[in-house]
């Protein structure tokens, strides 16, 4: 089998302009915390870097969406997302576990707690807890995705689009 490959869904407006918000917040706090000099230079310094630090995460995080994708190969799924990316072994995947999902109505799969993760209004990325299905790793753009559990004892769950294409290549996840 050659390694297919499935995009994830692209972010939408909503995220875009909350992951831009939240940059533009904390490059304009960077500049009046190193402008105020309120405490000692070197504090105001690192609090002002820091503030900017956060501001470039935030725009990295947006920038990096639009190369996320899935590969799937003969031997493993190699999640490629930004910063929570990793491969898991095509053995790993509990077979029959692999469907697509509504988030929003399959109970299991909501998302309830962010343990480790990005979430903004239509993006959510990384570690979540779910109602029902545990621990799950993320990366939504859409309330449909492709769900599935590993035996490592975590759920993943991914938009991406061509959803058909990923569960039909999928369904048959052991080799």
């Amino acid at each position: 089998m050659m390694t297919q490959v499935f995009p994830i869904q692209s972010i939408g407006r909503a995220a875009r302009v909350s992951l831009l918000s939240v940059a533009a917040f904390t490059a304009i706090l960077a500049v009046i915390v190193w402008s105020a000099r309120a405490v000692h230079p070197v504090v105001m310094t690192g609090a002002a870097l820091l503030a900017l630090a956060t501001a470039m995460l935030f725009l990295w995080f947006m920038l990096a969406q639009r190369g996320s994708r899935i590969e799937v190969s003969d031997s493993a799924i190699d999640i490629r997302i930004p910063l929570y990316g990793r491969s898991i072994g095509r053995d790993q995947i509990v077979p029959g576990s692999v469907r697509t999902v509504s988030v929003a109505q399959d109970t299991p799969y909501r998302l309830t707690w962010r343990t480790n993760a990005l979430g903004v209004p239509g993006y959510q990325l990384g570690w979540f807890r779910s109602a029902g299905a545990g621990k799950i790793l993320a990366a939504l753009t859409t309330k449909n995705a492709i769900a599935f559990q590993t035996k490592a004892g975590f759920a993943v769950l991914l938009s991406v689009r061509d959803p058909v294409g990923l569960e039909r290549v999928l369904g048959g996840a052991a080799p």
